[in-house]
């Protein structure tokens, strides 16, 4: 051969070998890489393969090679080729009345092997690459509209419940038009404080301030499931709110709700009832007892 200078006999120990079943008519290039895939301990896409069919029919003599590094390997090559053929594949070849000499000859890997091999990984790397900046993408995009409607929620949230703290207080009056409804309510609350705190308490009978109660409810009214209420009264020691809800599933989730974030109050009781649309429901709730204050040492000793 011309270019025998320029050739390179490796060791049969440096490629891989596999005797495939013949396959089916017509076998495609694809369809033999997928068969000999299983016999090789790299991935397909870096290794260069050959094979060898017999014209009249049967097994298919594989052989493959791994392509990085050809070039680099062996400067100035034209081909690399195996030096002998195993043992088991020399057997498959006399079965098949192969000629061992051509077949040595007809498995030539040269370094146009590595360069088309490189392009096919690079191109497969590529393609991951845009589908994981695509997934990255997607999975922002799905974020964004998820804050989107936390805050949307939150927002809608702080609405309702201004708008309750405004028809409670009523049409504000002079200075108080600029202020928030809730910052109204809490400025409300302390004079109501600051003024029962005036005078004798003895002479003045002191009402039980029910704005910490109204905010502590609103504060504490769930906002994951629809509820609707229809009227709150607190007087005395108790709470009391009738509204309605989808089912009684709701109606159990809002008992818990309150229960647990309404400080100060015993678990709240109540029943629903199923009506024309859903249920309506009606919700007590009482303040705990106050424990009684120590008595004054000088309280059993009377007035000297």
């Amino acid at each position: 051969m011309k270019h025998e200078e320029h050739s390179t006999r490796l060791p049969a120990s440096r490629f891989y070998w596999a005797v495939l079943d013949p396959p089916p008519s017509p076998a495609t290039q694809e369809s033999l890489r997928y068969a000999f895939e299983p016999f090789v301990p790299a991935p397909i896409d870096t290794v260069a393969c050959r094979f060898l069919r017999p014209d009249r029919g049967g097994p298919v003599v594989a052989c493959g090679i791994d392509i990085e590094g050809l070039g680099h390997e062996h400067p100035g090559m034209t081909a690399v080729r195996p030096d002998a053929l195993p043992d088991f594949v020399r057997l498959a070849a006399e079965l098949s009345e192969l000629d061992s000499d051509s077949m040595l000859d007809r498995l030539a890997f040269t370094a146009a092997d590595e360069c088309s091999g490189l392009r096919l990984l690079r191109s497969r790397s590529a393609v991951l690459m845009a589908m994981l900046v695509l997934s990255i993408a997607l999975l922002c995009a799905g974020l964004l509209r998820r804050a989107d409607r936390f805050n949307t929620t939150v927002m809608d949230t702080h609405a309702a419940t201004s708008a309750v703290a405004a028809a409670t207080l009523g049409e504000p009056r002079g200075a108080e038009a600029s202020l928030h409804p809730l910052v109204r309510l809490q400025t409300e609350s302390r004079r109501l404080a600051r003024t029962r705190s005036e005078g004798n308490p003895d002479s003045i009978p002191i009402a039980r301030d029910i704005a910490p109660d109204l905010i502590a409810l609103l504060t504490a009214w769930p906002q994951d499931f629809p509820t609707r209420a229809q009227q709150i009264d607190i007087r005395g020691d108790a709470v009391t709110i009738r509204g309605a809800v989808r089912d009684t599933g709701d109606f159990e989730r809002l008992k818990l709700a309150l229960g647990a974030e309404m400080a100060g109050f015993e678990p709240p009781t109540g029943s629903a009832n199923k009506a024309r649309e859903g249920y309506t429901f009606n919700l007590v709730m009482r303040t705990l007892p106050r424990s009684p204050s120590p008595a004054s040492p000088l309280a059993d000793r009377g007035t000297p």
